[in-house]
C-alpha cells in the first residue's frame, strides 16, 4: 500500500510538472524541479527493491525474513513520506488544495509511519532479530 501511494504521488507530480507553466517555462524545465522528480523516482525504486527482497525471503522461509520485513516497513514508510512531501512541494500552494488530491496522498503516506507500530519500535525489532543473543527477548542479564 505504501509503495502504491508513492507511485501515485510520483505520477501526479510528473503530470503536474510537465503541464504547469511557471516563469514562462513548464515546471520540469526548472533544474530544482527535475532534481526533485529524480529523487522521488530513486526513493520509489529503492523501496520496491527492498520490498521484493523481503517478499522473496518470506517465500523461501529464509531466517532473515522477519528482519527484512521490518526493514522494508520502516524504510518504505520513511521514504514514501519523503516522496509525498516532494509531491506537495512541487505543487506549491496547489499541493494543499483539496481539488488536486495531493494533500490526501500526503496524509496517506503519513499514516504508514504509525501502522503496525511506530518506526522506532520497528527499528528495535530489527536489532532484536539481528542480535537475539544480546539485544533479543531472551538475552542474558543487563
Amino acid at each position: 500500500k505504501c509503495l502504491g501511494v508513492g507511485v501515485r504521488a510520483f505520477e501526479v507530480a510528473s503530470d503536474y510538472t510537465q503541464n504547469y507553466v511557471q516563469g514562462g517555462r513548464i515546471l520540469i524545465k526548472h533544474q530544482a524541479v527535475a532534481l526533485g522528480l529524480a529523487e522521488m523516482a530513486m526513493r520509489i525504486e529503492a523501496v520496491r527493491d527492498l520490498l521484493e527482497r523481503a517478499a522473496r525471503a518470506v517465500d523461501a522461509k529464509d531466517p532473515s525474513a522477519e528482519t527484512l520485513c521490518n526493514m522494508a516497513k520502516v524504510y518504505s514508510s520513511e521514504e514514501i513520506m519523503k516522496v509525498a512531501m516532494h509531491c506537495v512541494e512541487l505543487h506549491g500552494g496547489n499541493g494543499m488544495m483539496l481539488e488536486f488530491g495531493v494533500e490526501k496522498l500526503f496524509r496517506d503516506a503519513a499514516i504508514f509511519l504509525h501502522m503496525d507500530s511506530t518506526t522506532d519500535i520497528s527499528k528495535f525489532k530489527i536489532i532484536k532479530s539481528m542480535f537475539p543473543a544480546t539485544a533479543g527477548k531472551y538475552a542474558g542479564p543487563e
